[in-house]
């Protein structure tokens, strides 16, 4: 309201202005006032916009189950957030907002308390207050005994849940009431993300009356779920589109917009070409490639599509392969020198990587917290490695690497050699190690290519370079969590023969002042408690300079233009998020 009549008294000291400058006057004369006894005419209220029934969203994918639990495909999530709720929410800002809750329950507020068990040990309790008007699609209220029983599902081992994690953090949850859930953690595991439940809520009379090992295959919850959001499913067309309808008993009422259609556009070209044709009203990243960048910015210009391009929470790195690769209980006879790491830093031109594959659209970052973190470290707390190939030829010179007759460096009769591995069949991973390689053959160093099929590359339990430790430099991405919380260059995490690989520090980075840093971090509650040990493992991370942090991957989306409350978002959170806010006009 308060911005409406801001535009409006603009709007009004612009006539002013425009009137004056003509000799006219923008007060009624007295001529023009209604003749004594006469009514005044009734004030024209402003016409309602006419908002289109249906807003289509154009995937590259099918979802293989809408039981989000049982599956791990993005796409499916992206299905999920429009046909369910949780108690809390993520936001585009990454930022927990009651939805089938009243409250965001916090240590501040009192909605979570910490208390000392017989031994000593912490215990945390979170209660969470279900909302009045909070139901599932089916029309039943959503109660505490709802949300007891889908914790009960998680933990269910006849149900396939892709991660129980955080449900087995639990201890028990009590329901002292139908609108109160007291969940109740294991002493000792305190979890900062407490305010977020950890499972989707589903109603136990629907979901119990099918045998927990039959639940996958049933088509009535894993095609047409009942859940507590904004739309159902009216309709699932097997390799064509998924239809939902609006939930007239959503608890904020029936959403804008009566119906969303999920159309299935496994051909990228098609999708653009939908999308100029206005077949398609928004399309989600998943369909999206980085070469169609030009044609997109053509789109923006040429029609009312507009695409968005936000740096997301994949990484792409580089692994230092800090042990030998014939025989991980030795070092690395090359990358074990500190000063050979450094050198291939700084021999490697990040930003003009960005610019020439990413269209400029992303930077480089220089951790592995980044972006709007709340926990990432400014340039100058840590240690940033800027281009210098200069700097990078004196660094490997002072390494005892000296130029060779054929251009690359030796030592002791051996070659500044390195295979640089990474997925096949990734147009942007294939341009960025082909540029990286003719980069560091200009320091001297030569980098051999290694491109394999993800599935080889990947492969775990010692089946594959990364996780067996045969590989030199390894290029791939990881996904940032919306909360730094990790594991990954752990001591522990490093995959050995005699932990049967398991694991996934595949640099075989190992330092215990790290590890306690990273331990005290990821086990505070409050961030204003994490974010100072967050540093502290950051800048021994940066200094140690176990990976070569590159660049954020995109998420490029595109929407209509004129779709109102249409945000794209810099987290994890898709951008259907606030789907039954949306607003499309017909014309």
């Amino acid at each position: 309201m308060r911005a409406t009549s801001t535009r409006f008294g603009a709007l009004a000291m612009l006539f002013a202005v425009i009137a004056a400058a003509c000799g006219t006057s923008t007060t009624p004369s007295a001529s023009a006032a209604p003749a004594a006894g006469a009514s005044a005419p009734a004030a024209s209220a402003p016409a309602a916009v006419k908002l289109k029934d249906t807003i289509v969203i154009g995937m590259s994918q099918e979802p293989d189950t809408l039981f989000t639990p049982i599956g791990s495909m993005q796409v499916a999530t992206n299905v999920r957030v429009v046909l369910s709720q949780g108690l809390t929410e993520r936001d585009d800002q990454n930022v927990y907002q009651p939805r089938l809750a009243e409250t965001t329950p916090t240590l501040e507020n009192g909605g979570a308390k910490l208390t000392k068990t017989a031994d000593g040990k912490d215990q945390l309790t979170v209660t969470y207050k279900i909302r009045k008007g909070a139901k599932f699609s089916n029309g039943d209220p959503v109660t505490a005994d709802d949300v007891k029983y889908s914790w009960e599902l998680y933990l269910n081992k006849d149900v396939p849940i892709v991660s129980r994690t955080t449900a087995t953090y639990y201890d028990k949850i009590n329901t002292p009431d139908p609108s109160t859930v007291e969940v109740v953690y294991k002493p000792g595991q305190l979890d900062p993300l407490y305010f977020s439940f950890c499972c989707t809520i589903v109603p136990r009379k629907v979901y119990s009356a099918v045998e927990p090992a039959k639940l996958k295959d049933t088509a009535a919850l894993v095609r047409t779920p009942t859940f507590a959001g904004p739309y159902k499913v009216k309709e699932w067309a097997a390799g064509s589109s998924i239809t939902a309808e609006a939930n007239a008993d959503f608890w904020l009422g029936a959403p804008k917009t009566k119906t969303i259609i999920f159309k299935f556009i496994t051909d990228t070209n098609t999708l653009l070409a939908q999308l100029r044709s206005g077949q398609i009203d928004v399309a989600t990243n998943d369909g999206i490639t980085l070469d169609q960048i030009p044609e997109l910015d053509k789109l923006a210009a040429e029609t009312n599509m507009k695409p968005n391009y936000v740096p997301a929470q994949v990484w792409e790195h580089i692994d230092f392969n800090l042990r030998d690769p014939k025989d991980q209980s030795k070092p690395h006879p090359i990358l074990q020198d500190k000063k050979v790491r450094e050198a291939l830093m700084r021999g490697i031109d990040r930003e003009a990587i960005t610019k020439q594959i990413l269209y400029g659209k992303v930077s480089p970052i220089n951790s592995f917290i980044f972006g709007a973190n709340f926990a990432k470290a400014a340039d100058a707390d840590i240690t940033v490695y800027k281009y210098d190939p200069d700097a990078a030829k004196k660094l490997l010179d002072d390494a005892g690497w000296k130029v060779g007759a054929d251009g690359t460096r030796e030592k002791g009769g051996a070659k500044l050699e390195l295979k640089l591995g990474s997925t096949a069949g990734n147009k942007m991973r294939e341009q960025t190690t082909q540029v990286m390689a003719n980069q560091l053959k200009a320091i001297g160093v030569k980098a051999t290519l290694d491109l394999m099929p993800s599935t080889k590359w990947f492969a775990t339990r010692g089946e594959g370079p990364l996780s067996a430790g045969t590989f030199d430099l390894g290029l791939y991405a990881w996904v940032q969590g919306d909360d730094p919380q990790t594991f990954i260059y752990n001591c522990s995490e490093i995959p050995t023969k005699e932990n049967n690989f398991s694991g996934q520090n595949y640099p075989g980075y190992c330092n215990k002042d790290f590890d306690a840093a990273m331990k005290v971090a990821n086990e505070k509650l409050l961030q204003s408690e994490r974010k100072g040990p967050y540093l502290t493992a950051q800048k021994i991370w940066t200094t140690d300079l176990p990976v070569m942090p590159l660049y954020q991957r995109l998420n490029i989306d595109v929407a209509n233009k004129n779709l109102k409350n249409f945000k794209s978002t810099p987290t994890n959170t898709p951008a259907m998020f606030n789907v039954w806010e949306w607003e499309l006009p017909a014309n």
